[in-house]
């Protein structure tokens, strides 16, 4: 339901979407990441310049591995809600309505607004995720 009131997208069964897929791989990484103490680097924040391959830099080499899963809970859902809108397929969501206003925006305005929605209706969708029972 979720996906349809965030981005107009009717699912599949559960299990057999590739949007619950994609929620599914982005709140595993979610997951892992936001272990507390996971990483030396929170302790210390200088070792964010140490280069990947070096030993204790493994927060790098994960984040590298982990980062196409985590865009995709932002970018696969609102892709396809700008291709429905620009088809004029696009039912009701709040991506279309956010869609709208940002069209009436300037140029250089609508970018950085299209980013802010594009996270908005990620959170919506990726959040609401984690209020449902986490498989496996």
């Amino acid at each position: 339901m979720i996906m349809r009131i965030a981005y107009g997208i009717e699912v599949d069964a559960p299990g057999n979407d590739k949007y619950i897929s994609i929620a599914e791989k982005g709140l595993a990484v979610f997951a892992a990441a936001l272990v507390p103490g996971k990483y030396l680097v929170e302790t210390f924040p200088i070792l964010r310049h140490l280069p990947a391959w070096f030993p204790g830099a493994q927060f790098k080499r994960d984040g590298k591995q982990w980062k196409p899963d985590a865009l995709a809970v932002l970018e696969t859902p609102w892709n396809m809600a700008t291709e429905m809108a620009a088809n004029g397929t696009a039912p009701s969501s709040i991506a279309k309505t956010l869609m709208e206003r940002i069209s009436r925006l300037p140029s250089e305005e609508a970018a950085e607004e299209e980013d802010i929605a594009r996270s908005a209706a990620g959170v919506i969708y990726g959040g609401t995720s984690l209020a449902a029972p986490f498989p496996g």
